[in-house]
């Protein structure tokens, strides 16, 4: 499983990949990677389908932890994903 950091995933083009946000909702509320996707780590099996599968799929949580159990439940074999190794507090900062 690769990982990526917050700064290599800024420099690419957002229009081409989707960042997925496991963390509790009030957590995404506080800030998160602009254009996230907000899908709860208890959500993710039943609402998988709502993330596109024609773009990589970019999974992100506080620590690490959750983004790799996700990534386990979003295991198929046309759907890239990475596991986003950040610190999201940065973020929450930015947005307050």
């Amino acid at each position: 499983m690769k990982t990526i950091t917050i700064e290599e995933l800024l420099q690419l083009d957002q229009d081409t990949i989707t960042v997925l946000d496991v963390r509790p909702a009030d957590a995404y509320t506080r800030g998160s990677v602009p254009g996230a996707v907000s899908i709860p780590l208890a959500e993710v099996e039943e609402r998988m389908e709502e993330l596109p599968k024609e773009k990589p799929v970019y999974v992100l949580c506080h620590t690490g932890e959750w983004s790799v159990d996700a990534v386990y439940e979003l295991e198929a074999p046309d759907m890239m994903r990475r596991i986003l190794k950040a610190d999201t507090v940065l973020f929450e900062k930015e947005t307050k």
